[in-house]
């Protein structure tokens, strides 16, 4: 797993650092939230440890921006011990949970015991919906042959991905029907997708 660590506190950050390496992570360490939103970019953290030390406008906009890049990725805040009214304001901004300074190896143990659990129910959501594309797609359109095959797996993946899809094709060859299970795997994901009828589109 590759954490981040967000940190102005040298002693703190390298507590981090070492109970996290220990586990067998990928870790890197900064010490500004603008410092942090670079490695957002380039690093690609699971994880982002945050500390709570920056003025709230900076830590708003670093919260923002690593839910926005990937909405699944962990971020947790790191407050100084008893601030727990921090821990929830920073949940309530979209942190996953908090830690309290000092950090310890078990509380960093319990942490990605947590994450761990949460990734995999989250990969069990994901197999479900690829699995329920699959019976939609099954269901609605008929086909043997090896390249129709192909093409049911493409669509099956593209269901369960996030990427824009453009189906095409002549009138009368099912494309509604190929794109009713994207949508309605999507849609559960993240609102209503309509169809858009017109030249070269479904």
């Amino acid at each position: 797993m590759k954490v981040l660590l967000v940190d102005p506190d040298p002693v703190s950050r390298d507590a981090l650092r070492q109970a996290f390496a220990g586990a067998g992570d990928q870790v890197r360490g900064v010490t500004t939230p603008a410092e942090g939103g670079r490695q957002l970019a380039e690093f690609h953290p699971d994880a982002v440890v945050a500390a709570l030390d920056f003025p709230e406008n900076e830590l708003t906009r670093f919260f923002d921006e690593t839910l926005r890049l990937d909405p699944r990725r962990a971020l947790y805040a790191l407050t100084e011990a008893g601030r727990l009214e921090d821990g929830v304001r920073a949940m309530a901004r979209g942190a996953h949970d908090f830690l309290w300074r000092p950090v310890s190896a078990g509380r960093v143990f319990l942490l990605r015991a947590r994450l761990e659990a949460r990734r995999t129910r989250e990969g069990g959501l994901e197999e479900m919906r690829l699995r329920l594309a699959r019976a939609e797609i099954a269901s609605s359109l008929a086909g043997q042959s090896p390249r129709w095959m192909a093409t049911l797996a493409a669509m099956e993946r593209e269901a369960a991905a996030e990427t824009p899809v453009l189906l095409t094709g002549e009138a009368g060859t099912e494309k509604e029907a190929a794109a009713r299970p994207v949508r309605a795997d999507r849609g559960r994901k993240a609102g209503r997708r309509g169809p858009r009828n017109g030249p070269g589109s479904a």
